[in-house]
């Protein structure tokens, strides 16, 4: 890494320089000859940016070899994780194994710096932690995707510090260089007690795979004298004809295959020290070996040998031995194919969330992994070991067993791991099968920790190839975070994380209770809530043998001696511990209960209360704290007996205010301002709020002064006036309220039943005004408050606790403004979404116009007739309807009928058997349904045009009126223009399509592309004259279009997308194009495009026969007497005596559209070309009748000629060339089966 790369840009220091030489040489810079350490310096210049943010952790990294220091606190193991707030012995531990090193000193002086360590994670803890996360950033943040600390001292973290304290070091034996990655730096073995020799047996010399693991090199025995023998490390060298680029890592194994410590990488100088940290028992010889895990990718290291030998051991103990010690020399091989495992998932017994379980749980699954064998051999599973990483220790697990296939088998606990070797040669896992294994157990103790059965690395679970018998790494998972998700990781520490399991037992836990929140309190009454708080436990009943309680009246002089009567009670008021009073002449003081209370499994929400004496003014404040962790004494389990440990910081209570009663009165805004109908019974008129959340006590009102103004009406229109408190009557008998003439309006007082209305003290309540109103009354009313007039005045609200009257706050308010009216009002309007469609003659039951109807918001309208009349009349006459009526639907229940034909047979009226109700404000749709006639040859109207209108100049008794359900007024029907319907075209028969072409369809010449279905309905044989279709070519070219029914073609000569157009075209430099002698109009359309002297452009518009415009101008060039047409739309018009051009009544054809030439395919395969089935825009403009003959339907080229067929209305079915002048044909506007009216069916893609 360069200076400026490490450093950036700012480098103006020479010590910056001596730091940088000093990396880049490998020279170790004291830090005693500065004034500042080098460790301060660093983060200076990173203050500063003089080292970029980006660099700092490597800047940091540099200088953590040379500063480690032994740290006091180790060895130590962290047992849970920590975070800001933490206290304990552990939080002491880690700011004395911080200290240990410059780089991650928690304080230089004070608390928390070394010797001066607290048991408190405070700021400065977490910003050491930081640092210790990015001095050792490629073990600790890399596996967890991060690049920065986030001083949370968790798994990751915990797992890194106490590997470290093992060694009593921040240190780990690896030099974090400032490129990046770990390398390890080996130690010169020194000490007695250890004798080192080559083992007798030794690996033979064979083949070294693409990803295998767990190769042996070189065995060795460890034999330890009289005293037990700590190993370090063993320090090995790869040494042959060969690269480092072979290996993913080396390790060593013990006796059964179990690798101990962690992969290592080689460094430069082809070292690495593997094996972590063990122990030789005294008198015993304990046997390893130095093995490798090879790269997946060998290629370029096929034919190399190397070796890996022992050139030293760590310990301090003596060692003697002779070294280097070397044993096999194996090829590098990057053909051979060995088996392997899939990437491995959660068990079928795995919980896969985790769960709190009591102590006592039995047998419980803890976690599983299933495990795949690859296709290439049969694996041997030889063993597994799982690491307990979470906080219970090894007495609270027991009888822990690794089951697969049902079968049980021990495990063997070192430490934190737990280790099945399965007998014999192992588990054996068939290629392309699976194995479930898992691990269970019993909770026997440790409440409130947590059991969490990880496999912490991807060497844990040891298989072996049956077939070449080579060790298998099992694969990274997909799962980044680490979570507790059941998850397997795409790194180790752990690879499998698993979910965990909280253990429940003599847990509690104290909360604020939001139940009791800041308020208003009063003097002299018993029971005033003081506090709240919350008391959670689990596992097991708890005891506290005493609680105390600190009370502080904040703002006033009243002294503890004033507030007695203090008690506990629960939500239902049963009292938990008390009376106490309060004592002495202070302004705060602490009340104890010292009466044991048993809090039960679940929650249980305690009140404080108490009652203030009249000392507590006005505006005096008290507030109630407790500190379960510290106030809370003798805290145990019932069932258990064990003393509990709260946790739960201090809790302090609202702020309660000192005051009287107080009330609030306004109008709230609703109901809106609004009509109301004359004769309304229970109309509401006002609403008013009653706001005692400021008050000490109960508020009692025993009259209510209201405001009533009454413009352009009478007082006495409105009788029998009431308040409700809901649907609760609050005025009933004599106190019922009838406004009487002569009365001022601020004189109308309301007086309430059985002693008066009760506001609860911190409440709002709202009271409805309801009075009923006199038929033909007219103007205005509004109901509201009168602050000027009687606010003053009034006394009618007294405490319920005191007796004492209390001064209401009256909020002015005119109130909303209702208006009596005779009657309410409805309109009519087209429901658009019935579209325009082709329906067959005879049809029952047939929607022919829906309309909504919507009512004023004065009243409900209930509709008893409604008016209707035919529209387009030319194109249609009663006839047309079976019986010429109609029925009128509500919904689905028919509610009337309509009967035309009579003096004005295109006009008629329903008078409905139900009347339409429809709610004030809102609206009701209204259906016409009919019966159509039948067509024959003698009788029917071949392709009329039907559609029924709302009639909304006929309204009165005579045609639209409805009555007004509160008014019972009748009410003609609103005075519009008629609203009209799409209607339907109606035909003997008809055709509808459908799209069945097959899923990827090739495109290639002669194959079928796109496929249409055909239905003729059961009315009448179909014959078919022309179909379209939308053509779009991408990179391929497609001509000579044909397209092929049951029987064959049906047009013999193929159709080309290009011809030769009529006339000649003298181009100019515009995008106005001038024919001479052309036919634009019959022989182009819109999007095709033309090709004059050699240059194509595409048809925007076209004028007329002689003019249109293009997309891009032309060159000035000479005439073109023979300008081509390429177009993007196939007619394909059928041959006259095709057999399939009829369709049976009843039955269907499929056509397929081919194109028999096909060029411009590629070897990429991106060539495609799009069809659709083209549907007509409008109903056919040019014939001069109801329908017409062939050339009259297809006048107008490309919008109205797509699909050309015929009902056969009044001859009979049959093909030729004569058929084409019955004036009977038409298009498909309209036909079902397209999208929409004038949709194109769906587009398909071909591709070759």
């Amino acid at each position: 890494m360069s200076t400026h790369a490490l450093f950036g840009h700012k480098v103006r220091y020479v010590i910056v320089t001596l730091l940088i030489v000093a990396v880049l040489g490998g020279v170790v810079v004291p830090t005693t000859t500065y004034a500042l350490s080098l460790a301060e310096l660093i983060d200076l210049f990173i203050a500063l940016e003089i080292i970029p943010a980006d660099k700092a952790a490597a800047a940091r990294a540099i200088i953590v070899k040379e500063q480690t220091t032994p740290s006091t606190a180790c060895p130590f193991t962290w047992t849970r994780n920590l975070t800001l707030g933490a206290t304990g012995a552990d939080v002491k531990k880690l700011q004395e194994f911080l200290n240990g090193t410059e780089a991650t000193k928690v304080a230089a002086t004070g608390a928390g710096s070394p010797g001066n360590e607290t048991s408190a994670f405070g700021p400065m803890t977490a910003k050491a932690v930081t640092k210790f996360q990015e001095v050792n950033a490629t073990s600790v943040l890399a596996p967890a995707g991060l690049t920065k600390g986030t001083g949370y001292f968790g798994t990751g973290t915990r797992a890194k510090a106490n590997a470290l304290c093992a060694t009593a070091t921040v240190g780990d034996g690896t030099n974090p260089n400032p490129i990046g990655g770990s390398i390890d730096v080996p130690v010169v073995p020194t000490g007695t007690g250890l004798k080192v020799m080559k083992a007798t047996v030794q690996p033979k010399n064979a083949l070294l795979p693409e990803g295998a693991a767990r190769v042996p090199f070189t065995a060795l025995e460890l034999s330890a004298g009289a005293v037990d023998v700590t190993v370090t490390g063993i320090v090995v060298e790869r040494q042959g004809l060969a690269s480092n680029d072979s290996f993913a890592g080396v390790v060593l194994l013990d006796e059964n295959g179990t690798v101990l410590g962690n992969a290592k990488t080689l460094n430069t100088t082809n070292q690495a020290i593997v094996g972590g940290t063990f122990v030789v028992a005294k008198g015993t010889t304990k046997k390893v070996t130095v093995a490798a895990h090879m790269n997946a990718t060998l290629d370029d290291q096929t034919g190399e040998v190397p070796s890996l030998a022992v050139i030293g051991v760590n310990t301090a103990s003596t060692v003697d031995a002779t070294f280097p010690i070397m044993g096999a020399q194996h090829t590098v091989n990057g053909s051979l194919a060995i088996g392997g495992l899939s990437v491995p998932t959660s068990g079928s017994l795995d919980p896969r969330t985790s769960l709190d379980k009591t102590v006592g749980t039995m047998g419980y699954v803890f976690s599983g992994v299933k495990l795949t064998a690859n296709s290439n051999e049969d694996l041997l599973l030889k063993s597994i070991r799982w690491y307990q990483s979470e906080s219970a220790s090894a007495e609270d697990v027991a009888n822990v067993k690794t089951i697969v296939d049902g079968t049980e088998y021990a495990t063997v606990r070192d430490g934190r791991y737990y280790q099945t070797v399965f007998p014999g040669t192992g588990i054996l896992v068939k290629e392309g099968l699976s194995k479930d294994v898992s691990v269970k157990g019993d909770i026997v103790s440790g409440s409130g920790r947590a059991i969490d059965f990880d496999i912490e690395r991807d060497t844990d679970i040891y298989l072996v190839g049956t077939t070449y018998g080579y060790g298998v790494t099992p694969p990274a998972g997909p799962d980044a975070d680490n979570d507790d998700d059941s998850a397997f990781r795409s790194s180790n520490n752990p690879y499998y994380d698993a979910s965990q399991v909280s253990i429940e037992a003599g847990n509690i836990n104290v909360s604020g209770w939001s139940q009791v929140s800041a308020s208003n309190i009063g003097t002299s009454v018993i029971g005033e809530p003081l506090m709240g708080f919350t008391v959670e436990v689990r596992g097991e009943p708890v005891s506290v043998g005493s609680l105390t309680i600190s009370v502080d009246n904040t703002t006033g002089t009243a002294n503890m001696a004033d507030l007695t009567n203090v008690v506990l009670t629960d939500a239902n008021g049963a009292i938990l511990a008390g009376p106490r009073d309060g004592s002495g002449t202070n302004t705060d003081d602490d009340i104890t209960f010292s009466e044991s209370i048993t809090f039960p499994v679940g929650i249980t929400n305690v009140y404080v209360k108490g009652k203030l004496g009249t000392d507590f003014v006005t505006n005096d404040t008290v507030q109630v704290s407790t500190d379960p962790s510290a106030d809370w004494t003798s805290v145990r389990g019932e069932n258990t007996s064990a003393t509990i440990t709260i946790t739960s910081g201090t809790i302090t209570g609202p702020v309660m205010t000192v005051r009287g009663g107080a009330l609030t009165i306004s109008e709230s805004g609703l109901p809106p301002t609004q009509t109301v109908i004359a004769g309304a019974q229970g109309f509401e008129f006002a609403r008013y709020i009653f706001d005692a959340s400021r008050s000490s006590e109960n508020v009692r009102l025993s009259t209510l002064p209201l405001h009533f103004a009454n413009i352009g009406a009478t007082r006495t229109d409105l009788t029998s006036c009431k308040l409700y408190d809901g649907a609760t009557v609050l005025t009933t008998g004599g106190n019922i309220k009838n406004p009487a003439v002569g009365e001022t309006p601020e004189a109308t007082t309301f007086t309430f039943d059985n002693g008066g209305f009760v506001v609860p003290e911190g409440s709002i309540k709202t009271l409805s005004l309801k009075c009923n109103i006199k038929s033909g009354a007219v103007g205005t009313y509004q109901w509201g408050l009168d602050e000027t007039s009687q606010e003053a005045s009034y006394n009618g609200a007294t405490g319920v606790e005191t007796g004492l009257t209390i001064a209401v706050d009256m909020v002015d308010a005119v109130g909303p403004t209702m208006t009596a009216s005779a009657n309410g009002d409805y309109e009519v309007a087209s429901d658009s979404s019935l579209l325009y469609r082709i329906v067959q003659a005879g049809s029952s039951e047939v929607e022919l116009a829906r309309f909504r109807f919507t009512a004023g918001i004065g009243e409900d309208m209930s509709v008893k007739q409604i008016a209707l009349e035919l529209g387009n009349t030319s194109d249609n006459s009663p006839a047309d309807l079976m019986g010429e009526k109609v029925s009128i639907y509500n919904g689905t229940v028919k509610v009337g009928e309509a009967q035309f034909g009579g003096a004005d047979p295109d006009k008629a009226v329903a008078t409905l058997s139900q009347a339409i109700t429809i709610p004030r404000g809102e609206t009701v749709t209204v259906s016409v349904r009919g019966d159509l006639s039948t067509h024959n040859a003698i009788s029917g109207t071949p392709g009329a045009r039907l559609t029924v209108h709302y009639d909304g100049d006929e309204n009165g008794l005579d045609g639209n009126y409805a009555k007004g359900v509160a008014s019972g007024i009748t009410i003609d029907g609103p005075t519009i223009a008629d609203v009209e319907s799409n209607g339907i075209r109606i035909f003997r028969t008809l055709p509808q399509v459908e799209d069945v072409t097959p899923t990827n369809a090739p495109l290639m010449a002669g194959s079928d592309l796109y496929q249409v279905k055909i239905t003729a309905s059961n009315g009448r044989d179909v014959g078919i004259r022309s179909l379209a279709f939308n053509v779009s070519e991408v990179g391929a070219t497609a001509d000579d279009y044909q397209l092929f029914g049951p029987n064959g073609a049906v047009n013999g000569t193929a159709v080309s997308v290009t011809t030769v157009l009529t006339g000649s075209i003298d181009p100019a430099a515009s995008t106005a194009v001038v024919g001479v002698g052309t036919l634009f109009t019959d022989e182009l359309l819109v999007g095709d495009r033309i090709t004059v002297s050699g240059e194509t452009r595409t048809v925007t518009a076209i004028a007329d026969d002689t003019n249109l415009t293009v997309s891009a101008a032309f060159t000035d060039n000479a005439d073109d007497v023979s300008p081509d047409r390429t177009t993007s739309v196939i007619r394909i018009v059928f041959d006259a005596n095709t057999n399939d051009r009829l369709i049976q009544a009843g039955g269907y054809k499929i056509y397929r559209l081919r194109a028999n030439t096909v060029g411009g395919l590629t070897s990429g395969n991106m060539e495609t070309l799009a069809i659709a089935l083209r549907s007509d825009t409008a109903y056919p403009s040019s014939v001069t009748g109801l329908m017409g003959d062939v050339t009259e339907v297809e006048a107008n080229m490309g919008t109205e000629d797509n699909f050309v067929w015929t009902p056969f209305s009044v001859t009979s079915p049959q093909t030729g060339a004569g058929i084409n002048s019955n004036d009977d044909w038409t298009n498909s506007y309209g036909i079902p089966g397209f999208p929409g009216v004038g949709q194109n069916l769906q587009i398909r893609v071909f591709k070759d």
